[in-house]
């Protein structure tokens, strides 16, 4: 019985991997197959063993997450009938949610599994060669979108996505900062030479992934290393000091060759986007910025319950509502489910965050801060891939 429960459990698991990492990308580019439609067979399949294969309810999921995504599922059902929008709708909406559940669930379920794996390893070597397929995606683009058979447009600026899903270069720039915080965290590379090459290298495809978001989670990523070590900083050498200034300044250096654009990205961002006359022009042109779409949503008056599902963002026809054109999760959960939607998403990350307490690692905090701060840029909760690098590297195995 134990058996067939743990090959059914890793059997999934090893799937969700091997698709969100490696052929997911290649899968919806080349042979033109749905990530969505592949992510609700994938989910919804397991749940319904889950549901009808007894042998599978043999540890608990924790019943106040569950509840709890219970409730942010039915809530969706209510807003969206009341609204009158498709049943099929909050059904699909409902992978919001249930994506990190059964995710959780694999994960926390195949702990012996992965550390025999040693799926962390493995993790960073897909990472590592992550390289010679964006250095592919960033020269050969006009070679490669004539190869195009997915139903999405892909301008250059989006093509650097890795062996990802499509357009995914923030999953995957949250992968690879993962991956840095992970290496220098725990001694998986014993050679220390071999550990600064890994991480030029993976700052090198995080660079090439276009990524402004995931450069600025680096920098605190930086940060919390600097904190994790601030012992061993204190006792630092001289040659140290000038092996780090060295890789400072090979670190400047590729920022420069590859996002000459980032600090006036930067700057333009911050500069008169909170203006409301600014932003509901911007707005009604349909060339608002994220945080100029909030602006102009909060000063026409706070909305409490949201619209129903997949108003912000049609997903059976492929398009944006009206003036709209930004994925993030917050915005469009504020749309669809109001501030009460909003509110339990909040309290899912908080939820979230207390998983796996008692064997957590030790940037684990700084995981879910990333949930948070790419939730305003991408769809983080229903993204495999996000959640895959979540979970896996919030659990601690490593002596």
């Amino acid at each position: 019985m134990d058996r067939e429960r743990n090959f059914i459990i890793q059997l999934y698991l090893v799937l969700f991997i091997l698709y969100s990492f490696i052929i997911g990308g290649f899968i919806q580019y080349f042979l033109g197959f749905s990530n969505t439609i592949l992510t609700f067979f994938g989910v919804y399949s397991f749940l319904l063993l889950y549901l009808f294969h007894s042998k599978l309810k043999v540890k608990k999921i924790g019943f106040d997450y569950f509840l709890l995504i219970v409730i942010m599922i039915v809530y969706t059902f209510i807003i969206s009938i009341i609204n009158r929008e498709s049943i099929i709708k909050p059904i699909l909406y409902s992978l919001f949610f249930l994506i990190p559940l059964v995710i959780y669930y694999l994960i926390n379920n195949s702990k012996p599994f992965l550390k025999s794996l040693k799926i962390k390893k493995i993790l960073l070597y897909i990472a590592i060669l992550q390289l010679p397929i964006l250095l592919i995606q960033n020269y050969f683009y006009d070679f490669l979108i004539e190869l195009n058979n997915s139903s999405q447009q892909i301008a250059q600026v989006d093509f650097t996505f890795g062996s990802f899903f499509l357009k995914n270069d923030h999953a995957l720039g949250f992968f690879l900062v993962v991956n840095i915080l992970y290496i220098w965290t725990y001694p998986i590379l014993k050679n220390k030479n071999q550990r600064n090459i890994v991480t030029l290298i993976l700052i090198l495809n995080l660079l090439l992934s276009n990524s402004n978001t995931s450069i600025l989670y680096l920098f605190g990523a930086i940060s919390i290393l600097i904190f994790i070590k601030r012992k061993s900083i204190l006792d630092i050498s001289i040659k140290k000091v000038f092996y780090l200034l060295m890789f400072l300044s090979i670190m400047y250096f590729l920022v420069v060759l590859f996002e000459p654009k980032f600090y006036l990205d930067l700057q333009n961002k911050l500069s008169n986007s909170l203006d409301y006359r600014s932003a509901l022009k911007w707005y009604k042109d349909g060339i608002a910025r994220r945080e100029q779409i909030i602006v102009v949503l909060l000063k026409d008056g706070l909305n409490y319950f949201g619209h129903g599902a997949y108003t912000y963002f049609d997903l059976l026809k492929g398009d944006f509502k009206g003036v709209f054109r930004h994925f993030s999760q917050l915005i469009w959960l504020y749309y669809d489910l109001g501030l009460v939607g909003l509110s339990l998403f909040f309290i899912f990350i908080y939820k979230t965050n207390k998983l796996f307490m008692k064997n957590s690692s030790a940037y684990s905090l700084y995981l879910t801060l990333g949930l948070l701060l790419y939730s305003f840029f991408t769809i983080v909760t229903f993204d495999i891939s996000f959640m895959l690098t979540y979970f896996i590297y919030r659990y601690h195995y490593e002596n």
